[in-house]
């Protein structure tokens, strides 16, 4: 049997504080501010049930975006909740893959012939990782593929999941998992196509799946395995809505369902949505199978719509299909209807499969609010002797930027082909970045999609035919895997999807989802400059948005997936420091190098640009210096090898300029000296004279916390007679160059053998030494 499937991927990271966009403008100093998100914490994404024994095998597929490589633990539960396997992969940069439950269950304690159970994956940051989990059947020649979302956790209001389905032959199976650390209840809830509604409640115990049978005349029936649904086959093909509710937290929860067709010899996916994140009542379905096409393969499809009412009024619903790729795309009506409240419909769309174009897309009007009414529609194609339904996924009309990150793979017989569909009738989006990794080699490429025009574009040919992209570059003609995104934050939003198909089995494989990655807010520190020096490669923390829209930080992501294509960087007082260069390094990150000119302060500005236009922008404070010098001890005593002569020994931090008085670390320092006057020298002993420090000729430097020592001392018992010595003017200067000194602290008293002033101080006494924190100017 070839069956189609859907799958959606979820980029695993963790919410953070919403934080304004940096607009274009200026960015001005920011001393003192806090411009940054709020911390991050990474966070599991789940798939409510895997199946694994002797005919059905369940893998996850996962695709990293990240530029480095990525550990993810991967972790199973039975249905009660007990932990029976973990492993930890790694993923390379860009890369994708498998995972066969089977190998993790094969280091289980206990296997049993039929395991069923849920899969959660976890990294340890917040991290572009994609995945979905792949159920697959096999009963002789028949393939059947149910393919379910991972879940990323969010909503924190209680959890209210809903859910559409027909074609049915047998009520749905419904998995419900907990991560609560609490029992809970649930209720479920079902809508027929009669309007009669069935109830039924039921706790769930923390980390436990509950595997039910729902939408039955006598209430819910827990069950074991799906065989034990079957019993009660039904004559007609059933449209049902379920809902699924709690006063636990939706991201206490996740729920997937299975619907079983043909007397169940297939199943299909239930996808389960949360009113909560929806935006918009309306749904888009994009690149629909309609007649026989290569890209969906060789069947020829019919479309069913049901649409289920939640609300408690009644809804009309419109159904339109959007035809073509360029600018003569149309868009008819093909169906209106009503839904009554708190019950199902059903349309069959012949007209629809009547257009034997394969860039098509439909979209679902209804009324109400976001979540009141929620669409299904399926692909019916019997070219095989029995009945195939496939569940076609759909995207809020309102959704934030569409992304994809799904791997695309051309190996042997198959081919991928994304498909992107832009549902507004009046505007063109000419800016839809399509990039294609294969390792860590991209191809990135510009589309313009016209109004109602639903693009196909073929990787097979983008590989085989060495087609270039938009700066020349192209993928390895041996090149057989890789991922795939297609991004825009431009007006109107589109929606896409990957199809693969292999033309030898049949088999076609749809991926379809809408994370968004974009530039949302740089973040600099400030920055310290010597006279005369440069600072190079300057780089500021980088964030970017997930789901982001309009360039907002809406949650956490990793910078590595997506890069600026622009830079620039300038200094409020150029006299002070100077921008030398600017640019972007190979792992995305915008840097600037900076010259100190002048003693001063000034400010760092920069901006950076990404593919979808998105500007973020931040300011360091500047310093260039150091300033000043502070007291951190002062101790009196003899010299070395004394018993007469007194040694003062004070250590100085240096320091830039205010406010934040930050240490000069390892910088280059002298002193000069003035000698005293013949007449200011009362030793009958010959003046001994500078003997270290002198600038150009005896260098010294600050140590690791930007602190030095300076030792004021005759230093030899023998000078007579005895409190003779002479006066003195020190002055501590960075040095730069051979011909540029930079003072920062000024000394100024007398050294004499039993007593020495600096700065106003005489010791001995000890007590009268200069307190730490003393500040000393130029």
């Amino acid at each position: 049997m070839r069956s189609p499937f859907f799958i959606c991927f979820v980029a695993i990271s963790s919410l953070g504080a919403a934080v304004p966009q940096q607009t274009a403008n200026p960015p001005q100093p920011n001393k003192g501010s806090t411009n940054s998100m709020a911390p991050m914490m990474p966070m599991a994404i789940v798939a409510p049930l895997f199946i694994q024994d002797t005919t059905t095998e369940s893998v996850i597929s996962a695709v990293s975006d990240l530029s480095t490589p990525l550990d993810v633990d991967v972790v199973l539960y039975d249905l009660a909740g007990n932990q029976i396997s973990k492993r930890t992969v790694t993923m390379a940069p860009y890369s994708q893959q498998n995972i066969k439950i089977a190998d993790l269950l094969s280091t289980a304690a206990v296997l049993s012939p039929a395991t069923y159970g849920s899969v959660s994956l976890m990294t340890a940051k917040p991290a572009p990782l994609a995945a979905q989990l792949s159920i697959t059947s096999s009963t002789g020649s028949a393939v059947n593929d149910i393919e379910e979302e991972f879940v990323m956790f969010m909503n924190t209001k209680p959890a209210n999941y809903r859910a559409v389905t027909s074609g049915l032959s047998a009520m749905p199976i419904v998995a419900i998992h907990s991560l609560s650390m609490m029992r809970q209840s649930v209720t479920l809830t079902c809508y027929l196509q009669s309007g009669a509604g069935r109830t039924s409640s039921m706790p769930i115990e923390p980390n436990q799946t509950l595997l039910l049978q729902a939408c039955r005349g006598t209430g819910v029936s827990p069950i074991a395995t799906l065989a034990d649904a079957l019993p009660e086959m039904l004559d007609s093909k059933l449209a049902v809505g379920i809902a699924v509710s709690s006063s636990a937290p939706a991201n206490e929860l996740a729920v997937f369902g299975l619907g079983a067709h043909d007397r169940g010899h297939s199943y299909s996916a239930v996808a389960f949505w949360d009113p909560a994140m929806l935006k918009s009542a309306n749904a888009i379905y994009p690149g629909v199978p309609l007649a026989e096409n290569p890209i969906f393969g060789p069947q020829t499809f019919n479309l069913r719509a049901s649409l289920a009412n939640f609300s408690a009024t009644p809804h009309n619903a419109t159904i339109l299909l959007s035809k073509g790729t360029g600018a003569d795309s149309t868009q008819k009506v093909i169906a209106t209807l009503t839904v009554p409240a708190h019950s199902v419909v059903v349309k069959d769309l012949p007209e629809a499969a009547a257009e034997a174009s394969s860039t098509n897309s439909l979209i679902v009007q209804a009324g109400g609010t976001a979540g009141d009414v929620l669409s299904d529609v399926q692909a019916v194609s019997e070219d095989s002797g029995s009945p195939e339904s496939t569940t076609l996924p759909w995207k809020d009309q309102e959704q934030f930027a569409n992304k994809g990150q799904h791997p695309w793979n051309i190996e042997g017989s198959t081919t991928s082909t994304v498909l992107i569909f832009n549902p507004d009738p009046a505007l063109a989006n000419r800016f839809v970045q399509l990039a294609i990794h294969a390792g860590q080699t991209a191809w990135i490429k510009k589309v313009s999609l016209p109004p109602l025009a639903t693009v196909a574009i073929s990787i097979n040919d983008i590989i085989t035919k060495q087609q270039p992209d938009d700066k020349g570059n192209k993928l390895p003609p041996d090149a057989k895997s890789g991922s795939v995104t297609w991004t825009t934050l431009n007006k109107p939003k589109v929606f896409g999807k990957l199809v693969q198909l292999d033309e030898l089995t049949g088999l076609s494989r749809t991926f379809s989802c809408y994370s968004g990655q974009a530039l949302c807010q740089l973040s600099m520190l400030d920055l310290f400059i010597e006279t005369g020096a440069t600072y190079n490669e300057y780089a500021p923390v980088v964030s970017c948005g997930t789901d982001a829209y309009e360039c907002g930080c809406i949650s956490s992501c990793d910078w590595g997936g997506l890069s600026p294509t622009s830079v620039s960087a300038w200094m409020g007082n150029n006299s002070v420091a100077s921008v030398t260069s600017s640019g972007i390094d190979n792992t995305g990150t915008p840097w600037a190098a900076a010259q100190g000119n002048a003693f001063g302060e000034t400010y760092l500005s920069m901006t950076a640009t990404d593919a979808n236009g998105c500007v973020a922008g931040d300011s360091a404070q500047t310093e260039v210096g150091p300033d000043h010098m502070v007291v951190q001890s002062d101790l009196i005593g003899f010299c070395t090898g004394c018993s007469t002569t007194m040694e003062r020994d004070v250590t100085y931090n240096v320091q830039y300029p205010d406010p934040d008085d930050t240490p000069a670390k390892n910088i280059k320092i002298c002193e000069t000296i003035k000698e005293p006057n013949p007449s200011d020298w009362n030793c009958n002993q010959p003046e001994p004279g500078t003997k270290t420090n002198v600038c150009v000729v005896d260098d010294s430097t600050t140590d690791s916390s930007g602190n030095f020592t300076d030792g004021w001392t005759l230093g030899a018992d023998g000078y007579t007679p005895a409190g003779c010595g002479h006066s003195l003017t020190d002055k501590w200067l960075q040095d730069v160059s051979n011909n540029v000194q930079v003072p920062f602290g000024t000394l100024m008293g007398f050294i004499h053998t039993n007593a020495i002033k600096i700065n106003g101080t005489t010791t001995p006494p000890q007590t009268n030494s200069m307190r730490p924190g003393t500040r000393i100017n130029p």
